[in-house]
């Protein structure tokens, strides 16, 4: 199995992608995506913010490496949960370019929630 270590470097690497792609690729090619820019914004703002957090959790392992694993996993799913809240309140703007990159977001962090929260419910210690 995965260990802790390499899902937070996994899950910071992730969010710095998410952070350019939303930030600058996307907004750059907001006609093409349809979703609003200070909405693009404010992702990449939290996808900012998990970075960080994964990557001091990858950098600087601590003996809460448990409870910060299910931390990040849960923020993941609940960026999920809104990005396709947004998808759907923005569904008449959302092209399909947007609606293909942003199901791929979604299952990408759906499936990589899963994984942490596995990882960090696992009988083994850290």
């Amino acid at each position: 199995m995965i260990g802790p270590q390499k899902l937070f470097l996994m899950d910071a690497i992730g969010a710095l992608v998410s952070f350019v792609m939303l930030g600058f690729v996307l907004v750059t090619l907001q006609n093409h995506i349809g979703m609003p820019i200070p909405v693009l914004q404010y992702l990449a703002i939290a996808a900012f913010i998990f970075s960080l957090f994964s990557i001091a959790n990858y950098y600087f392992p601590s003996v809460y490496s448990k409870k910060n694993l299910r931390v990040i996993a849960i923020l993941n799913a609940v960026y999920a949960l809104v990005t396709a809240i947004l998808i759907i309140t923005h569904w008449t703007d959302i092209k399909p370019l947007g609606l293909m990159y942003f199901s791929a977001e979604i299952t990408i962090l759906i499936f990589l929630a899963r994984l942490e929260l596995k990882v960090a419910n696992s009988s083994s210690t850290f």
